[in-house]
């Protein structure tokens, strides 16, 4: 793999993420965490046809890549908060896979995967 930080520092844009806080318990129920943004430099591009894994019945155009220096959030993540979300050419999107594409002593930098949310109700969930 070859560095892309300076790649992502030149062709990326800002791109606003919505991420969830941490919930809390409250007499019993799980309330889940208000969304914040967080604004990151990432470069955005299509997914190829090859692009592994993908959800099912998930399209390729339904989905794009974004390569960051920051970490960005999949539902498998292990804080709970939840996935990721962000809207791009007038889209809504979920992060749902993130590759560390770090290389040896050069940076951190990320690949993730994200799907097009198809309907508002799936937004909303």
């Amino acid at each position: 793999m070859i560095d892309l930080r300076s790649v992502i520092a030149s062709f990326g844009a800002l791109l606003t993420i919505e991420r969830a806080s941490e919930g809390a318990w409250i007499e019993g129920v799980f309330q889940p965490g208000e969304p914040t943004d967080v604004i990151v430099n990432v470069s955005v591009q299509p997914a190829g046809a090859a692009t592994k894994p993908r959800p099912e019945g998930v399209r390729v155009e339904d989905l794009k890549v974004l390569f960051s220096q920051t970490l960005l959030r999949t539902a498998q993540d292990r804080t709970g908060f939840g996935p990721d979300r962000f809207t791009y050419a007038g889209q809504r999107f979920e992060v749902f896979h993130i590759d560390d594409w770090s290389v040896g002593g050069q940076g951190q930098y990320y690949r993730a995967l994200a799907a097009r949310i198809r309907n508002a109700e799936a937004d909303e969930q």
